[in-house]
């Protein structure tokens, strides 16, 4: 978050703020115990073919 925008909304000036989300990607993560968030655009069938509609199942294969 920029420092000015955080001094003209909040009326004071000097105050530090952190900026963070909560994707479905790092929900799915916790879910099925998936190590890497890139691992979700990277493409590979052998990743994105374990999910299956409406199954929860943990990944294989994917710990160091």
């Amino acid at each position: 978050m920029q420092q000015s925008i955080l001094d003209g909304n909040t009326g004071t000036t000097g105050r530090k703020a952190w900026a963070f989300g909560l994707g479905l990607e790092r929900l799915a993560m916790v879910l099925f115990e998936v190590p890497d968030i890139r691992l979700f655009w990277s493409g590979d069938a052998r990743f994105l073919g374990q999910f299956k509609a409406g199954a929860e199942q943990r990944m294989h294969g994917l710990r160091d």
